[in-house]
């Protein structure tokens, strides 16, 4: 390519360096997984090995955030998830959310999980039977945006996958499922 600038004309090279991180052993690959975003991470699961490295590695962020987005045109809902006050997952990256969901949580813990949810709906549904089997969250806050019926069996599978659960407009929990709880 040419370039002018200030009347005299400079070449520029443009090269496209690729690094063979396949070249390396698999302890180095582990050790720079960390640093990677966790969207490139979950990306490098193309790859078998990287995939058998990125599965086998455990990963703690402080913060994600997880909310479900209304779309006004079809009345359809959407879950919008945020790490850092950035949009980590988008419904144009070609995977569904939960499946996003289940892969960050397989090997990550997480500090602090807020999430906002319709109270009916699928997406509860499926977001309720994902994190029941997920056990490495600090502190796990669920916003109901309208008044949701939890079972006792529910607010158990929820407090186990927690060391600190608050929940917010919901009902149905008995006196009995606090005090067992507690003790």
């Amino acid at each position: 390519r040419a370039l002018v600038f200030n009347g005299v004309e400079c070449c520029i090279a443009i090269v496209t360096i690729q690094f063979p991180i396949l070249d390396l052993p698999n302890e180095i690959i582990s050790k720079i997984f960390p640093l990677l975003h966790m969207k490139d991470r979950l990306r490098a699961r193309v790859n078998r090995r990287l995939n058998m490295i990125e599965v086998e590695s455990k990963y703690h962020v402080n913060a994600l955030y997880i909310s479900e987005v209304s779309e006004w045109k079809d009345n359809s809902s959407l879950l919008s998830i945020k790490m850092y006050s950035k949009v980590f997952y988008s419904t144009d990256d070609g995977i569904s959310a939960f499946d996003c969901i289940r892969k960050i949580f397989q090997n990550t813990s997480i500090g602090s999980l807020p999430v906002a949810l319709e109270a009916c709906g699928s997406l509860y549904r499926d977001f309720y039977n994902i994190i029941k089997e997920f056990k490495n969250i600090g502190h796990l806050t669920i916003n109901f945006k309208k008044e949701l019926f939890m079972t006792d069996s529910q607010f158990f599978d929820l407090a186990k996958s927690c060391e600190v659960l608050c929940l917010y407009r919901a009902s149905g929990i008995t006196a009995d499922a606090l005090h067992k709880l507690y003790q």
